[in-house]
């Protein structure tokens, strides 16, 4: 976003085309980082860890 910002990408487009553009970031940045929340919530033995710490 701060290229966009910046006019390092997307120089000749209109305003409206980058407000597409900012929105389509913010979207895909919110599905990526759920997405990542969701696999460090998980519990490492349903991946074939180990299900928990030595000596315990």
């Amino acid at each position: 976003m701060s290229l966009l910002e910046l006019d390092l990408i997307g120089k000749h487009k209109s305003e409206e085309s980058k407000l597409k553009l900012h929105a389509t970031f913010v979207a895909v940045f919110l599905v990526v980082a759920h997405i990542a929340m969701i696999f460090g919530m998980l519990s490492p033995s349903l991946l074939g860890g180990h299900s928990g710490m030595p000596g315990m």
